[in-house]
């Protein structure tokens, strides 16, 4: 019973234990101003010294050692895009209007990036060159429309017209876009009425075209609102290079923070070369390599610019070790040194500031299990990315402390289940009682020796 009592004391007493010292690594928290829920982005050096990959081993101490309350925030709101609004090129195409709705015969003049210098009707328009059956606008300079803004010359009795609007890439072929857009610009009795707008379903295309269910409106100009890019999630990114593999066609890439990859991007020595690829992973050295994705990889010079393919997406993986593998049928990787560019989610911690300082972000013990809340339980009456509102806390340098989270008997104790200390006190008493018993033999063997050497009584 007694031992009994001792064993739960040394468990009580290991799973109260827990402190800054139990952690390999530390990094100094500086909250910002006064607000009692701050959140920190985490680097990738907390990624590297995690001994988890879920960072299940990550706490948050303030000055006196007391671990405080915290959770992990939910994604970010995707950064928008830009936009920018342009002044497109316009040209009318004059013809009759059954040869504006099957495709007119054009005479195009252009430069090598696409852009339209000259556009005029062909033979059939010139019967009646002064009627306009359509507009043709360039947008070859822009990457996806969003919206059309159209100025017209007014006529005396005003504009109630509907317009259809085409897209194409080679002035041979369109396709509808908005088949339906009323234009609109009345006035009366000094009340003006106007709708010179056009909302787009994503475009990207060289060319638009404009025709009209009637005559075709004297457009003046045509400004189109485009986008500078398209809706993407932060992510944070670390170049990687390789190491030769087994065989003559593979890099091996071992990467020092275990952090999500969501993007692989290959970085090829050489221009001019498209190598398809084989990507696989593994978390420990001695495992197996895991299929990941597989891609081409190419840097190809091409009107005067450099063109690299772009990342391969794949599913979410934390392995610190990648292989890529290159197809050997066209000459390989080449000569040079192949990189690997990953890219992941920054992840950010929300936590309660409690206490004094000076606090600290800790981790680096595989025994310890995640203590962390959910985010809807830390932050009261919370709603969609409220934690990215709350001010920023600030990281400091990471340091190490050696020998600290290796495993000892206290941590031992407190990690073991029930079944598994009942056999070790099993084991543990059976080896005293054997001992007990050769103690006692050993002694009975002793005490027989001495009666064996001892003179009878009544002898000499």
């Amino acid at each position: 019973m007694r031992a009994a009592w001792g064993v739960a004391a040394l468990v009580a007493l290991a799973a109260g234990a827990e402190s800054p010292r139990d952690f390999r690594f530390a990094i100094p928290l500086s909250p910002s101003g006064t607000e009692g829920l701050q959140r920190v982005e985490l680097t990738a050096d907390v990624h590297r010294g995690a001994a988890r990959a879920d960072l299940g081993d990550l706490r948050v101490f303030n000055g006196r050692g007391e671990r405080l309350a915290f959770a992990f925030a939910g994604e970010p709101a995707p950064v928008l895009p830009t936009s920018k609004t342009s002044t497109l090129p316009l040209f009318p195409v004059r013809g009759t209007a059954a040869s504006a709705a099957g495709g007119v015969d054009l005479r195009i003049r252009s430069r090598s990036d696409g852009t339209l210098v000259e556009l005029r009707s062909g033979p059939a328009a010139r019967a009646r060159p002064g009627t306009v059956v359509a507009w043709i606008a360039d947008a070859s300079r822009l990457r996806s429309l969003r919206s059309l803004r159209f100025t017209w010359a007014q006529p005396p009795a005003g504009i109630l017209a509907r317009m259809r609007i085409e897209a194409g890439d080679d002035l041979a072929t369109w396709r509808t876009v908005v088949s339906d857009a009323p234009m609109v610009d009345l006035a009366h009795e000094g009340a003006r009425v106007r709708r010179d707008d056009v909302v787009l379903p994503a475009v990207r295309a060289k060319y638009l075209r404009f025709t009209f269910h009637g005559p075709a409106l004297a457009l003046e100009s045509v400004v189109a609102e485009s986008l500078a890019g398209i809706a993407e999630r932060p992510l944070r990114e670390l170049v990687v290079g390789a190491s030769r593999g087994a065989h003559a066609d593979e890099r091996v890439f071992a990467v020092g923070p275990r952090v999500p990859v969501e993007r692989i991007r290959v970085l090829l020595p050489q221009e001019n070369s498209v190598v398809p690829v084989r990507i696989d992973s593994r978390d420990d050295p001695k495992a197996e390599w895991r299929p990941v994705a597989s891609g081409t990889a190419y840097r190809i010079r091409r009107d005067g610019f450099e063109v690299a393919s772009p990342p391969i997406v794949i599913a979410p993986r934390a392995h610190r070790y990648w292989r890529v593998t290159a197809d050997s049928r066209g000459g390989g990787f080449g000569d040079g040194s192949v990189s690997l560019e990953f890219a992941w989610p920054p992840r950010q911690v929300v936590f309660a500031v409690r206490g004094d300082g000076p606090y600290e972000l800790a981790f680096g013990n595989a025994r310890e299990t995640s203590v962390a809340y959910p985010i809807t339980t830390l932050v009261p009456g919370y709603r969609l990315h409220d934690e990215f509102a709350l001010p920023a806390a600030r990281l400091g340098a990471m340091v190490e402390r050696p020998g600290a989270g290796e495993p000892g008997i206290l941590q031992w104790i407190a990690d073991a289940d029930g079944k598994r200390l009942t056999l070790w006190a099993l084991l543990l008493a059976g080896v005293a009682l054997l001992a007990a018993m050769a103690w006692g033999l050993a002694r009975q063997v002793k005490a027989g020796g001495r009666d064996a050497q001892s003179p009878p009584d009544g002898g000499p």
